[in-house]
Parts: structure tokens; C-alpha cells; sequence
């Protein structure tokens, strides 16, 4: 709920937000971090892919290994979704040891249960068992890693929604299985204690157009799904009620855009995302939540507008102003992260907006740049005319140095500081102690 989990392209894994069970997988970093800290328990392992549950993640490296850290399990909340075999937190990274001689090729988290495909299409569930979430015809819990034996072919691609879990087949088919109180499942039968407990097809011809599936995102309460004719679908309960699959192909007013195909779609707590062919994002769906546990919540930005149609949210897809390049988004409870970036050129960022440890972002914000040394230099200028700022508002008795450029600018719980060239440490009106070596972020 509150962490998030990133890798970088050098195979690194960094965490950042609550530690309360281990999430971050770095002991050092205490109850929280604010900023990024890097995952122990993965030297000389190079991660591809990651996932992140309500208090755990996971991790694969290239070699096809899982690793997974985070909340074990408790007598009062249950068991946990680490597959170890025990209930016991886990504060770094661990490997599973149930998949040795599996290759793994995807992974995924729900709330308190996970998932892995193999490079042969098969599925592994564990974790937490009710609602039938883990596909393997019980309710039951499992400590451990489990194939689901009833999966009627070789699946391409796997993901978790909190209570659910979903799975494109070879050939487009795409079944779901777990928890279907408000529809979330897209099949019929909804109640309080409806549920299926292994992978149940949505029928192409009457939910699809018979059209083959190629994405889908799995949110709190319902699910969006990517068809191979370029619609978007839409289930379950995030403010619409559409218990079977709803077609927002098209849309009005607005028309969705004809000529930007959908390229990913994704579902969160409430609201939905999607990225178009041109790497532009659009979001909707609630940007407000009333209660997380004991604390009000109100507006949680989620959507990433400076400013949406209404306090709600946004009925339609809006596109989110000042973004391009998008390779992919994460949705969470009350968080949205995004990767920016230039494909060609491997460089990009992670920006994030949302709700966050008690802190409120309006609209996505830079949080790590993989380009940064470059761009840093390339804008100096920009720099130099926050410097003719700084010199008329922080000391109007003596100018501030002109021989000594800024390099970096911070900013705090109301107060601020930069970096110079020749690596001193400056607030306004006084100069930080000089260190032993140059001030440095944590990249």
C-alpha cells in the first residue's frame, strides 16, 4: 500500500515508502525511507523484472530465479505470499527454493498471495487462499510455490489483482479466477461469497467480439483488458458497475482517439490507466479515497491531472499533460508510478504522483533519472537564472559567489540547499560545513 519497488537497467533493485514488515528489503532503512535504498540480498543477481504486493515484492532474475521479501504471514492476518515454507518476515531479499530446476518468465502480486509463469506457460500460485485466488480448486493457504494442475492450456501472460488472479492462453483466450463479489471477474454470478477457484475462460464471441486479448490489468475491484482489434474493456466496480465486460471503444463525449492505438492498459485502486502507441498516458476513474485504516485520506492525485472534472475524478480517459516517452505504469492503492524515457537511447525516468507517506504530489514529479549527469549539464542556464533568483531573495547584503556555478538544488520540509561545483554545500545565508569528499545523491 505504501512502497513501491523499481530495477534499474543495470539489474539493481531499489525500494522506497514503508518498512514496517520488511517491504523494502533493507534493513538498514528502519521503519521508512523517503528516498530510494537499494535491496539487499541481490548481489550478483540481475534483475529483470520486479512485483509488488500489500507488504511484499518480488524478484526475477535473467536466469529466470525468483526472489522475495517482506510480510510472512501472522497468526491474526494470515500467511504471507513469500514461498519459503514458513510465515516468517523476510527483511532482505531470499531466493525460492521451490523453483529450482523452473525457469520463470513472469511474476506478479496480489494483496497477499503471488504468482509465476514459466517459459513453458505454466502457472505457480501461493500465498494467501481464499476466494479461491490461487486457482488450484480449494481455499486453502500455500507456504509454497503450487502449479495449478487445472489450467486448460499454455498461458503468454500472468498478473494479480488483490483478491484475483488473471491469464492471457496462447491463443487469446483469457481466464480469471478468485474472488467475483462485485464482478471483477467479468463472469456471471456475482454475490457476496461468489468466487471461482481455478482458471474459468471469459467467452470471446459474447465478451469480446471474439476478438483475442493481448493485456490486462488488475485492480482492487476490476479489471481492464487490452482486445488484439485495439478496444478497451472494462469490469467490476471502480465507480462504473459494468459486471461483464463493458467496450469504451468508443467513447463520447470525447471520442477516444482513432488514431492512437491503446498499447497497455493497467488497473488500480479505483481508477485506470493506459499508455498509446505515441507514449502519451491517460488516466480516470476516482481520485479520492475516504479511509486507509484510521486516517483520512480525501484527494489521492492518483490520476496525475493538476486539475480533473471534478472532485471525484474523471468519468473518460484524460491524457496527462506534460508526459511523453511513457514505457510503462504501476497503479497501487493510493500512488501511480510512471517510467519516461527514451527507448533508444536507454535512459529514463521514474516519476510518481499520488498520495505518499503522508505527503501529497499533484501531478507526476521526476523522482530518478538515469540521464541526469548529462542533463544537469545541459542545463546550467536554467540554473544561472534561479542563481539571479537566489541572489535578490537570500542574502541581499552579499551576492552569492558567481565563480562557484550550482550544480544541484534540494528541497526540504520547508527549507532548502544546493551544491555548488567545487562540491560545498550551501543554505541560504550561511555555508554548510565543507565534507571530506563531494556531496553526492544516492545514484
Amino acid at each position: 500500500h505504501h512502497f513501491s519497488v523499481f530495477t534499474t537497467t543495470s539489474g539493481k533493485v531499489f525500494t522506497m515508502g514503508d518498512n514496517s514488515h520488511g517491504e523494502l528489503g533493507n534493513p538498514e532503512a528502519g521503519t521508512k525511507s523517503d528516498t530510494p535504498v537499494l535491496v539487499q540480498g541481490l548481489e550478483g543477481v540481475n534483475v529483470v523484472k520486479v512485483a509488488a504486493g500489500e507488504k511484499h515484492c518480488l524478484a526475477l532474475g535473467d536466469n529466470g530465479q525468483v526472489y522475495s521479501w517482506g510480510f510472512g504471514g501472522s497468526t491474526m492476518a494470515g500467511v504471507g505470499a513469500l514461498g519459503h515454507g514458513d510465515k516468517e518476515n523476510q527483511p532482505k531479499a531470499k531466493l525460492i527454493e521451490a523453483f529450482e530446476g523452473v525457469k520463470i518468465q513472469g511474476i506478479s502480486c496480489g494483496g497477499q498471495h503471488s504468482a509465476a509463469l514459466t517459459t513453458d506457460g505454466d502457472m505457480y500460485t501461493w500465498g494467501k487462499g481464499e476466494q479461491g485466488r490461487l486457482g488450484h480448486d480449494n481455499n486453502s493457504d500455500y507456504l509454497t510455490p503450487h502449479k495449478i494442475q487445472e489450467a486448460p492450456q499454455a498461458m503468454k501472460y500472468l498478473t494479480c489483482g488483490e483478491h484475483i488472479c488473471m491469464a492471457i492462453g496462447v491463443d487469446g483466450t483469457l481466464y480469471a479466477w478468485g474472488k467475483n463479489k462485485v464482478g471483477e471477474l467479468g463472469l456471471e454470478g456475482m454475490s457476496v461469497f461468489a468466487q471461482e477457484s481455478i482458471p474459468t475462460p471469459l467467452e470471446r464471441d459474447e465478451c469480446f467480439g471474439d476478438a483475442g486479448i493481448v493485456d490486462v490489468g488488475c485492480g482492487v475491484q476490476h479489471c481492464v483488458a487490452l482486445a488484439e482489434d485495439g478496444k478497451v474493456y472494462i469490469w467490476g466496480a471502480a465507480g462504473f458497475s459494468h459486471h461483464s465486460p463493458y467496450c469504451l471503444n468508443p467513447l463520447s463525449p470525447p471520442k477516444w482517439p482513432q488514431d492512437r492505438r491503446i498499447q497497455r492498459v493497467y488497473a488500480g485502486n479505483s481508477y485506470s490507466a493506459v499508455i498509446t502507441a505515441d507514449g502519451a498516458a491517460m488516466t480516470w476513474g476516482k481520485n479520492r479515497q475516504n479511509f486507509d485504516g484510521f486516517s483520512l485520506i480525501g484527494t489521492t492525485n492518483v490520476l496525475g491531472h493538476r486539475k480533473t472534472s471534478s472532485g471525484w475524478g474523471e468519468v473518460e480517459p484524460k491524457e496527462i499533460g506534460g508526459l511523453s516517452g511513457i514505457q510503462g505504469i504501476a497503479c497501487a492503492h493510493m500512488h501511480t508510478a510512471f517510467i519516461v524515457g527514451n527507448s533508444n537511447t536507454q535512459s529514463s525516468q521514474l516519476r510518481v504522483d499520488g498520495w505518499w507517506i503522508q505527503h501529497h504530489q499533484l501531478w507526476p514529479a521526476v523522482l530518478f533519472d538515469s540521464s541526469r549527469t548529462t542533463s544537469y549539464r545541459q542545463t546550467g542556464s536554467v540554473y544561472s537564472e534561479v542563481l539571479a533568483f537566489s541572489n535578490k531573495c537570500w542574502n541581499k547584503k552579499k551576492k552569492w559567489p558567481q565563480d562557484r556555478r550550482i550544480q544541484r538544488v534540494y528541497a526540504g520540509n520547508s527549507y532548502s540547499a544546493v551544491i555548488t561545483a567545487d562540491g560545498a554545500g550551501w543554505q541560504p545565508k550561511r555555508k554548510i560545513r565543507r565534507p571530506q569528499a563531494n556531496l553526492v545523491t544516492v545514484f
